[in-house]
Parts: C-alpha cells; structure tokens; sequence
C-alpha cells in the first residue's frame, strides 16, 4: 500500500509540472469538450437573467458517457486506485485557471454573465475528471447524468472554498469569498450588520451563510486540506448516493465499496505520507465536511428566491435541470 501512495504521489507531482503551463486563462490549451460548447446568449431583463441551459445539458449529457480512463501519463502497467486517481486529476483540475489574487475585484456586485460563464466552463471540465474515473465509467448510462448533477455542485463548495482560502488566507473573521476567478464578495458587512437593520433577502439567506462558515468554510480553513484530502473529500461527495434518485442497489454496493477502500487508502497515506500516526480527529473532521455539504445542496434548494440576490457558490440556473 505504502508503494501504491508512492507512486500516487509521484504522478501528482510529474502533474503539478505538466499543469503549470495550463494555469494560464488565456494560454492553456482547450479541452476537446470545450470545442463543443461556445456558451448560451445571456442577457439581462432587470433582476431576471435570460439564459437557455439546453445547449449546456446536452453536452453534458453527450459527454458524461465517454471513457476517459486513459488519458493519463504515467507508469505503464501501474494501475491506480479511485483515490489515487481522482488526486490526480483535481491535480490538473484545482491548477487550471486557478485565481491570481492580483486581478480579484472585491465587490458586492455578482457581475452575473461572468460568473455562468464561469460555471459554464467548470462544471464541463468536472465531467472530464469524473469520466476518467473507471469506478464511474463502469456503472450504467443511465445513472451518471443524475450522480454527476449532484456532485458539481457539492463539489463546487469545496472548490470556491479552496481557492478563497488560497487568494485570502485562513483567518476565520475573513468573509471574503471567491464567485468566479476575477470576482470575490465580500459577506461581512453585510452579515455583521445589525439585525434591526437588515434587509428581506439578508433574513432569508442569513442562515444559510452561517451554516456555510461555521461548518464548511472555517473547518477548512482550520484543517488546510493538502490535495490528496480534497480527493478523498471529493471522492466521497461524489459516491455519497443518498439523496440521488434512480441509483440501482448494485452502484449503491459499489459506491459504499469505494467509499470503505478510501478510508483504508487515508491510513497508508497519514501513516507514511504525512508521517502523522494520530490522525483520526482530522480524518472524522474532513469527513464531517460531507454532510455538512449535502445539508448546505438541501438548504440552496429550499431557497431557489436567492437566485434574485446574489450568486452564493452556485451559478444562477433556475431551475434548468442542473440541480438534482
């Protein structure tokens, strides 16, 4: 097992190299998928946004069915496990386009058109990490647009919460968080204010906001999660199949399989990566992360109204078949 994380490891690292090149917005080179999509019209009719998902859907839905199990570069015989691979690709992933804290604009305006594009462009390179997942790859057609539509959005949360704490820091009194890659707000002031003093949509969106920070952002902030742990985090956001519907009993079997052989993978990896014997309390505490996520997908849904507000970690698509 020891070796097996070795050789993770080192795929991760001969990665970080082939990914520098990419981390520029303009310079990297366009995934195949891209090529497909241009992005739908936007338009602004007052507080509604005009935006027709379909085109989206549909490359989704073409795309989340192919095999990409070998576009890997590495060791050839060497077989990685799901967590060793999904390390690998958020990898590439995570340092794409990743944000430069000298071109963020802090602002309380969401700037709405960027921030779909920004999705837009998110969540189809998200079908290229999962697609090349051979766990994934290997259960039926018919169950991955669903599983996929619940964890980009899961998987978003970590993502934004990641690169916040990257560009801003760990200081858990910093409400700075990061919409798009040039955009952040800044929920401070606004969620520090006076109740007496609030307005309509800060009441309906403020409970919310506090169970994002007290249970998503500051435990994250607190634990500074290395890549290999947001794989693991990731890995079990996107088989945590609970609240997915149409999922036969035989992926639920396999899923809780993945889910178990993670956390044996997570013993070799504190025991001999990070040389940390007691480490329970931080693996509990990241697994924690999980519900806490699926608790926060339930609460969005239940306040589809905040779309009128403000873009809180999740792109403006009312009700376009994007949400689960």
């Amino acid at each position: 097992m020891k070796r097996c994380i070795e050789i993770g490891m080192r795929i991760d690292a001969d990665t970080e190299n082939d990914s520098a090149s990419t981390s520029n917005y303009t310079d990297s080179p366009k995934d195949p998928i891209m090529d497909q999509f241009n992005g739908s019209p936007i338009s602004m009719d007052g507080n509604k946004v005009n935006y027709d998902p379909k085109p989206l859907l549909n490359v989704i839905k073409e795309n989340i069915v192919k095999d990409n199990t070998q576009s890997m570069k590495g060791t050839p015989g060497v077989v990685l496990s799901p967590l060793q691979r999904m390390s690998y690709e958020l990898t590439k992933f995570l340092s794409h386009r990743s944000p430069d804290p000298s071109n963020i604009v802090v602002s309380f305006e969401v700037g709405v058109p960027d921030n779909i594009r920004f999705h837009e462009d998110f969540i189809l390179r998200l079908v290229r990490v999962v697609t090349a997942s051979e766990s994934f790859v290997k259960i039926e057609n018919s169950q991955k647009f669903e599983i996929f539509r619940h964890f980009w959005v899961t998987f978003l949360c970590v993502e934004r919460t990641y690169h916040s704490i990257t560009v801003f820091g760990p200081d858990e009194t910093d409400m700075r968080l990061l919409l798009n890659n040039m955009r952040a707000i800044d929920l401070g002031p606004i969620f520090r204010m006076h109740r007496d003093n609030e307005t309509e949509q800060v009441k309906l969106t403020r409970p919310m906001v506090e169970r994002t920070f007290r249970h998503i952002v500051a435990p994250m902030k607190a634990l500074q999660l290395t890549i290999y742990e947001i794989s693991f985090l990731a890995l079990n956001l996107l088989w945590s199949l609970y609240d997915v519907n149409g999922i036969t009993a035989e992926t639920h079997k396999a899923a809780e399989e993945i889910l178990e052989r993670n956390s044996a993978e997570m013993h070799s990896y504190y025991v001999y990566e990070m040389k940390l014997p007691n480490y329970a309390a931080r693996l509990a505490a990241i697994t924690r992360l999980v519900p806490a996520i699926e608790a926060l997908l339930r609460c969005k849904k239940d306040l589809v109204i905040m779309g009128k507000f403000f873009d809180f970690f999740e792109v403006d698509f009312f009700d376009c078949g994007l949400l689960d």
